[in-house]
């Protein structure tokens, strides 16, 4: 009676040590998965970005207006890189380096690019292949040269077809829906980020106030008591707490206070946008 006690125990404490060893490999696993599948989808990520760097210089390249064609390929690789782009700045398996990179200067840069080159996204149209076959069938059964056996075919193919081509429009009605989907997500991560002014500049300083400026190549700097800047579409001037930007009048400014001047045209004072007082004498 003892001997098959010992027997059982045993028997329970090899499959017990067998369940442990099985739960301990299947979670193994289920972490290598886990890190492959992270691994994977940083890389994704991380092939965008540069992939939306390439197209950012390409396309600024063709600003001009010259190749117009090559323009709107670069625009649109870089318009569907933003969201895995959004993606790969919070993405904490990602290297800190990599994610100041793209939060510091690959999304500003294409934010303002496309602030300033804003993209219709007007809803998709019926696809209408069944409508324009069927229509092209009956203008070649309606032609007087035809005779009533060449009729008789082209209106059995125009209706045997019908169902075959609904089918197909079917099938782009949904392609496009899903292409407008994307293209409203893209703009919803393009409309967070303008409105939280992401856009590329760099800080200056003067006069106890911290000016936020673009990349312009412009002169300037800024003193214990005033600021001033002069670059090809902007120019600053702060003295005796009053801000002058392009000739006009933005009112007083504080020591402390912060000045946003990259939105080009708009005046932010301390997360506030400020209208212009009066034109400058």
């Amino acid at each position: 009676m003892a001997l098959r006690v010992n027997r059982t125990r045993k028997v329970v404490l090899l499959l017990g040590s067998m369940l442990v060893v099985g739960l301990a490999f299947w979670g193994h696993r289920k972490s290598v998965r886990d890190a492959f599948a992270k691994g994977e989808q940083l890389g994704n990520e991380r092939a965008v970005w540069l992939g939306m760097l390439g197209n950012y210089k390409i396309a600024s390249a063709l600003e001009s207006g010259q190749r117009e064609r090559a323009k709107y390929i670069a625009e649109d690789a870089m318009w569907r890189s933003i969201v895995e782009v959004d993606k790969l700045a919070k993405n904490p398996v990602a290297l800190p380096e990599e994610r100041k990179s793209v939060s510091a200067i690959a999304l500003p840069m294409v934010v303002q690019y496309f602030y300033q080159n804003p993209r219709r996204i007007p809803p998709p149209e019926k696809s209408d292949i069944s409508g324009a076959v069927d229509h092209g069938l009956k203008q070649e059964a309606d032609n007087e040269a035809r005779d009533d056996a060449s009729k008789g075919v082209l209106k059995a193919v125009s209706e045997s077809a019908q169902g075959v081509f609904s089918q197909q429009d079917e099938f782009f009605d949904e392609i496009l829906m899903e292409a407008y989907r994307m293209d409203l997500e893209t703009q919803a991560v393009l409309d967070r980020h303008i409105a939280q002014r992401n856009f590329p500049g760099n800080e200056r300083l003067g006069g106890g106030v911290t000016f936020l400026m673009p990349r312009d190549t412009g002169g300037g700097g800024g003193t214990d008591s005033s600021f001033s800047y002069h670059g090809k579409k902007l120019r600053v001037d702060y003295r005796d707490g009053v801000l002058k930007v392009n000739d006009l009048d933005y009112g007083p400014i504080a020591k402390g206070d912060r000045v946003d001047l990259r939105l080009l045209g708009r005046v932010f004072v301390n997360d506030a946008e400020r209208q212009p007082v009066r034109a400058s004498e």
